[in-house]
């Protein structure tokens, strides 16, 4: 929930800078493995007063079938259906199912906890080609906490703990510059959440 408050406050900001910015009147969002993307559903819900008139286009790319319809669902709820697309694919093919250069807003939180350095480093990459020149990225993950070792013995899937620096260390691997960025811990410290700029 922590997490969720954080997207949701950086999108609201993000949204209300390109409105005052931006002539084309047009916000193209990319959620990756976002499940139901219930922060942008409810932020464009909110802002739907503001955002009257705007083209918004919102395409969701999840490997996970049931978080799709979860999204339909939600979308329908809120009347936001014909502004999404759903893609059921794998966030490493993100560069072959979105133009470069198309998409103003990338919000990846949740998904990064089970990439490797590898696949991370190669999915930021694809994810910065595809932002607009000062396109915005978020992407969260779990930092080393005291839960670690009963989460494994659990039998959850592997997951890829990682400290700020870590972090900021694949963004910069991947083309971002670490001048247009920063990174937030959420108050209980068990997330950080990088938000920066192409």
């Amino acid at each position: 929930r922590n997490r969720l408050k954080i997207v949701e406050n950086n999108l609201e900001k993000e949204i209300l800078r390109i409105i005052n910015q931006n002539s084309e009147k047009r916000i193209n969002f990319l959620t990756i493995g976002g499940g139901s993307a219930r922060g942008i559903v409810e932020v464009l819900s909110k802002h739907s007063g503001e955002l009257n008139g705007w083209e918004i286009s919102v395409i969701n790319v999840d490997k996970s079938l049931k978080a799709i319809e979860l999204g339909r669902e939600l979308a329908k709820k809120f009347g936001l259906y014909n502004n999404f697309k759903w893609i059921n694919d794998l966030a490493q093919n993100v560069g072959n199912l979105v133009d470069k250069n198309s998409i103003d807003i990338v919000e990846m939180v949740g998904l990064l906890d089970y990439f490797r350095d590898e696949k991370a480093v190669e999915t930021f990459s694809k994810i910065y080609d595809i932002l607009k020149e000062s396109g915005l990225f978020m992407v969260g993950n779990i930092v080393p906490n005291k839960e670690q070792p009963f989460i494994s013995r659990l039998g959850w899937p592997k997951m890829y703990y990682r400290k700020a620096p870590d972090l900021s260390r694949l963004l910069i691997e991947s083309g971002f510059l670490e001048k247009n960025g920063e990174i937030i811990f959420e108050p209980l410290k068990n997330h950080i959440i990088a938000i920066i700029r192409k």
